[in-house]
């Protein structure tokens, strides 16, 4: 029943997170998403570990597996459209952004295959988070080199700072 749960909270992540990708949004540099999704994350993986003690090689694959997702993060993040719309910065994924999310977490989720079953499903929001977090560092830096951001700017969802031209 567990791993129903876990596959069901991913699922909805997973679908909000796509929606909240591919949308045309204002640039925001605040990191409370994914450190709240980390949260809970940690919390849910947490569960799973309590009742499932882990091998050398079952933490070996999980850390290769968070790496490749990296990689595809920081690829994930130039396939992201940064533009100024009347002074604010813009972002908007493209349908690649979205295909690199799915590969990214099949490619997580075949650890299952490989190490305790359900580590993979079970870490998944942990794991969401990570990917976020470089996705969003990488996004930022471009918005920095192309002037949209000043260095260290922190921008929310609430507050939106007009852009420089380019």
């Amino acid at each position: 029943m567990e791993i129903v749960i876990n596959v069901v909270i991913s699922v909805v992540i997973l679908a909000w997170l796509l929606t909240n990708q591919l949308r045309v949004k204002p640039l925001t540099t605040s990191h409370k998403l994914w450190i709240i999704l980390a949260a809970v994350g940690v919390a849910r993986a947490y569960g799973f570990l309590a009742d499932h003690p882990l091998t050398v090689s079952d933490v070996i694959l999980t850390l290769v597996s968070i790496a490749i997702g990296a990689g595809i993060a920081l690829i994930r993040a130039h396939t992201v459209r940064l533009w100024s719309d009347n002074g604010t910065a813009m972002r908007q994924g493209s349908w690649i952004t979205g295909v690199l999310w799915i590969v990214g977490i099949a490619q997580h989720l075949l650890v299952d295959l490989f190490v305790a079953e359900g580590l993979g499903v079970a870490t998944l929001t942990f794991y969401l988070a990570l990917m976020l977090a470089v996705q969003r560092f990488a996004i930022n830096a471009r918005a920095v080199k192309m002037g949209l951001i000043k260095p260290g700017e922190v921008i929310t969802s609430r507050s939106t700072r007009p852009a420089r031209a380019r």
